[in-house]
């Protein structure tokens, strides 16, 4: 029942072999403070390792946070990194008053683990066997915590050093890594594409409910800067399949990372194979990305949308149109643009908009109108 889904079984295993981690670091780091950083009251080290009871807490709620759209399991990926950095690290000092933090940070990356992977195997288990599967991850954790146990008491009985089990388990840490980077490295760089934007764009959704879980969508709208694409991607696990101009495409630094993120290279002679493309992709139930305008807008404005995208309505395909709507990034660095607006000294709001799905056969002018009439709702 629990490897009947590939991905139930790795999340498993992957939350096993942070536990039996976390177990084996607890164990020994009382005897590793006695004999290498000399320390015999007990209250200093099981304040440090206390310390890994808050992380988790402050690593919980950041977890939940940057999975409010969906759950994120790019962030395991990411807390699989911070653990095992932080195991290999702490045999390398000799101070408990930057272990200490450490340890916090060591339960800041082991909610990033704990919370995106439990929810994951919840979601993604059938109704109808959830309670077994939760009794086989519960089991299995076990197991796997029974025996690294065992290999702590090996290690003890035969007097063998502590640093060496620190490294062994920072070793287990890079097979976790590895284990949750074979199933969510797309996800994990929009992790931290996510992160960086965060820190200077507060972004405001309206609409999410327009986009279907399943169904194909060809999302149309302004293109008002260079980072569109990201807000209008970060809060969809689907990824979207960009329309974009050859020449950019074909950048020396670029064109791997696109080509990765099927970008569809676009250009005047090869236009109709690019919207051939973009319908095969449709029909695939993928989503699709367009800017009708063809550029970025110089003047603030909505600028006409081009016809190219009606030839996509001459194909049969499953999914709906949903225009969309991007206001706030006018006057940005990344904008081709000034508005006049006061430019914000800390974080700039940015509101993306996708409206009620159209009918497939809407022209260019008719959607136009209709988002420069509703861009006032956004």
């Amino acid at each position: 029942m629990i490897t009947r889904k590939k991905e139930i079984w790795d999340n498993i295993l992957a939350l096993s072999l942070f536990w039996s981690i976390s177990q084996v670091v607890l164990a020994i780091f009382g005897q590793y403070a006695k004999t290498y950083l000399h320390i015999t009251n007990t209250i200093y080290v099981q304040g440090s390792m206390a310390l890994a009871g808050f992380g988790i807490v402050l690593g919980s709620i950041l977890a939940a946070k940057l999975s409010r759209y969906y759950i994120n399991a790019g962030i395991a990926l990411l807390g699989a990194m911070g653990v095992t950095l932080i195991t290999f690290l702490v045999p390398h000092l000799g101070s408990i008053e930057i272990i200490a933090p450490l340890f916090l940070l060591f339960g800041v990356f082991s909610g990033f683990i704990l919370v995106p992977l439990s929810a994951n195997i919840q979601h993604l288990s059938p109704n109808a066997h959830l309670g077994t599967i939760l009794a086989g991850n519960n089991f299995i954790q076990n197991i796997f915590m029974i025996l690294f146990l065992m290999l702590t008491t090996f290690f003890a009985y035969f007097g063998m050093d502590a640093k060496m089990l620190f490294v062994l388990m920072g070793f287990v840490g890079v097979v976790l890594f590895w284990l949750l980077a074979k199933r969510y490295s797309v996800l994990f760089v929009w992790t931290l594409f996510e992160l960086l934007a965060s820190l200077r764009y507060k972004v405001v959704y309206k609409g999410l409910e327009n986009i279907p879980q399943e169904k194909a969508v060809l999302l149309l709208g302004n293109h008002v800067s260079w980072l569109d694409w990201l807000f209008l991607q970060i809060p969809l696990r689907r990824r979207i399949n960009f329309l974009m101009d050859k020449e950019i495409y074909h950048w020396p630094l670029l064109h791997p990372v696109l080509k990765a993120g099927e970008v569809i290279p676009l250009s005047p002679r090869g236009f109709k194979d690019a919207m051939k493309e973009a319908v095969r992709r449709l029909q695939k139930g993928h989503i699709v990305a367009i800017f009708p305008e063809g550029e970025i807008t110089r003047n603030c404005e909505i600028n006409p949308f081009h016809k190219g995208f009606e030839l996509i309505d001459s194909f049969e395909w499953d999914g709906v149109l949903v225009p969309f709507y991007i206001d706030g990034m006018q006057g940005s660095i990344f904008a081709r643009c000034k508005d006049g607006r006061k430019k914000p000294l800390f974080r700039r709001e940015v509101h993306v908009c996708f409206f009620t799905p159209q009918s497939k056969g809407i022209s260019a002018l008719e959607l136009e109108q209709f988002i420069k009439r509703k861009r006032y709702e956004c």
